[in-house]
């Protein structure tokens, strides 16, 4: 992608440099002014069809590293057989950050999730589990990653769980 912006910077530049050619040479008297005609207009169209192209890419280039990094998440309760499915994964917070590891996943009767029970990895909540509502919490199954909807802060806030073994 920087490398099309920097293409496209260099041609903006000549063709500035071509348009205003005409404007730097110098007439000498008796001689009729040289003007460009098919030259500039040419290159005009060019430009703009560089530009109008380039812009579509550079948004689409943002908006799939923009989903990518959202994923396509289910909620925890969608989860099919989420004490197994969800035992491995890591902990993004609301930023994408990687801030733990699942320790434990706590269900209903009925196997829903109720809360899970994650081991911090950040350098203020080092080794530190805290248990957050699975209603807090989706599911990126591609990239087998729970994001929480709470900020790094946040998470690190809570009080440590009382159920879970400390590391």
């Amino acid at each position: 992608m920087t490398r099309k912006i920097a293409m496209l910077s260099g041609a903006a530049v000549a063709a500035m440099m071509l348009a205003a050619t005409p404007s730097f040479a110098q007439q000498h008297p008796g001689q009729e002014p040289s003007t460009t005609t098919t030259a500039q207009p040419a290159m005009n169209d060019q430009m703009q069809n560089q530009n109008s192209t380039a812009a579509p890419t550079t948004q689409n280039s943002m908006s799939s590293s923009q989903s990518s990094m959202s994923g396509s998440t289910i909620a925890l309760s969608k989860v099919q057989d989420p004490k197994n499915t969800l035992a491995q994964a890591t902990v993004q917070d609301s930023t994408g950050t990687q801030v733990g590891q699942v320790q434990s996943v706590e269900t209903s009767s009925s196997g829903t999730p109720l809360k899970v029970d994650i081991t911090l990895q950040t350098t203020a909540g080092a080794n530190k589990t805290v248990a957050i509502p699975a209603s807090k919490l989706r599911y990126d199954e591609s990239a087998r990653v729970i994001r929480a909807r709470l900020s790094q802060s946040e998470i690190e806030a809570m009080q440590p769980s009382s159920g879970a073994n400390p590391m």
